[in-house]
């Protein structure tokens, strides 16, 4: 998704590389092997970071509005047969 790259007042590089939030499950088991791979072919050293893009924090709010919605009509249809019963 993206990289910065980050130094030190010593001047040790580290990059930074940002991915998917979405893709932890499938990468994070990998990541330290990728690290020590990095490491030994460049002779850098690299961290990996997940980040939240926009777009899925708008798909998360969106889910969440919608669960509540679902929550709410039915606490509605609850109270409206607990009405008719009474």
């Amino acid at each position: 998704m993206g990289k910065r790259l980050r130094v030190k007042t010593d001047g040790t590089q580290i990059h930074k590389i940002h991915l998917k939030e979405e893709e932890r499950k499938n990468v994070e088991p990998k990541l330290e092997a990728l690290a020590l791979l990095y490491k030994k072919l460049t002779n850098k050293i690299v961290t990996f970071e997940f980040v939240k893009t926009l777009a899925e924090e708008k798909k998360r709010k969106k889910k969440k509005e919608r669960k509540e919605g679902k929550k709410e009509g039915k606490k509605e249809a609850v109270k409206e047969e607990e009405a008719k019963e009474a």
